[in-house]
Order: structure tokens, then C-alpha cells, then sequence
């Protein structure tokens, strides 16, 4: 069978903590765990891993991208560049050929404000910032 839902390296350690009824810990000594437990889906408990709303941001090397829902925000140049984003429905166009930036306005400026709160939240820190 194949799946076609989205999930990430991220969720691969809360399924392995789930699946042994373990416990992560909850202190300010370690940082929260992110992604979501893949059991639910692999037990038919679930068509999904990540509701619409869930984020995921990467950043390195000048590239980063931030996907929430089926929008994807990225960049490839070098050096980075936040004005050099590009945004995509990963849905409607998986091979990410046709960028909305102009079309989606609202959508992009949501997604830059969701990328500038989330990059700080994980301590993603740009050239701009030093």
C-alpha cells in the first residue's frame, strides 16, 4: 500500500518513544520534541500524520523552507536572502514549477511572518541577525 500522507524525519522519534510507552522529557533542560507520533496512522487510527496547521521549518546553508498545510515556502540562493522566497502548493504542483508569490500575496506574507516566528523559536539564526 502506498501513502501518500506527509510526515517527517522529525515524527520517526515520537513514534519510537509511543511505540515503547516511554515518556519524553518535559523540563526546561532539554528542548520540546518536534513531530507527531506516526502510530495512529500506521494503525488505521488516522488518514493523516499532521493537521493543516502543523509547521515545519529547515534552514542551512543559505536554504530554507518552511511548509504548512499544502504551501511550501523555500529558497535555494546564496547567501540568504528573504525577499528570494518562493511559494508553492505542494498539492496542486509537486514538482514545485509555478511559484504564487504574485498570485498569493496574503498567503506569502502570512507564511514570511510564520518563517520569521518559527526561525527564532528554533534558534535559526540569519547573517542579518549578527
Amino acid at each position: 500500500m502506498i501513502d501518500n500522507s506527509y510526515l517527517t524525519v522529525m515524527d520517526i522519534a515520537p513514534t519510537l518513544i509511543e511505540a515503547a510507552n516511554a515518556t519524553y522529557p518535559q523540563d526546561d533542560a532539554i528542548a520540546p520534541m518536534l513531530g507527531e507520533s506516526l502510530l495512529p496512522l500506521l494503525a488505521g487510527e488516522s488518514d493523516r500524520v499532521h493537521d493543516d496547521d502543523y509547521v515545519t521549518v529547515f534552514s542551512h546553508v543559505g536554504q530554507s523552507y518552511l511548509r504548512q498545510g499544502n504551501w511550501k515556502l523555500v529558497t535555494t540562493s546564496s547567501p540568504f536572502d528573504e525577499s528570494t522566497f518562493e511559494l508553492y502548493d505542494v498539492i496542486a504542483d509537486p514538482g514545485e514549477t509555478r511559484n504564487l508569490k504574485d498570485e498569493m500575496p496574503e498567503m506569502y506574507r502570512h507564511l514570511i511572518e510564520l518563517w520569521r516566528e518559527q526561525r527564532w523559536g528554533l534558534g535559526i539564526l540569519l547573517p542579518s541577525d549578527l
